[in-house]
């Protein structure tokens, strides 16, 4: 069995669209995906990583470089949009998913990443802090009617 970690491609929308169905309770627009897709191919500031194993889409996970005006003025890194399909858990996916962002934030230059989880995820607060994320007071708020 091989696990192949890339970058992901306008062509990868519909599995994203089906990992991502998993993360959230709404259907992703494919059509909007794509367009979403084809604008981050080259914008540097974007890391949107899939994992395939054996031929199939595993897992997803975004990174996003922000800027920061605080102290050293370093850049942090946003994460996002993180899944592995439950038939491929507990097979290091999301594991090697983090390590190459990381990897990636690294390369440039990041202080520090941040992440935000649904609450009710705690599996997935367990992971991230065996990944060595610290949890933290967080906030969110929806301007449309995307509001769970």
């Amino acid at each position: 069995m091989e696990l192949y970690l890339r970058k992901a491609k306008v062509s990868d929308a519909q599995a994203l669209a089906g990992l991502l169905s998993e993360l959230v309770d709404e259907p992703s627009n494919l059509c909007a995906l794509e367009k979403q897709l084809a604008a981050i191919q080259d914008d540097p500031r974007y890391c949107l990583l899939v994992a395939e194993y054996n031929g199939k889409l595993a897992g997803t996970v975004m990174g996003v470089l922000c800027r920061d005006f605080c102290g050293g003025c370093r850049p942090f890194m946003v994460v996002e949009n993180m899944v592995v399909s439950p038939k491929f858990r507990r097979m290091q996916v999301g594991k090697q998913l983090f390590m190459r962002l990381e990897e990636w934030a690294g390369e440039n230059g990041c202080a520090y990443a941040v992440l935000v989880s649904s609450a009710h995820l705690s599996g997935a607060h367990q992971f991230y802090e065996q990944l060595g994320y610290a949890r933290h007071a967080g906030f969110r708020k929806y301007f449309d009617s995307l509001e769970p």
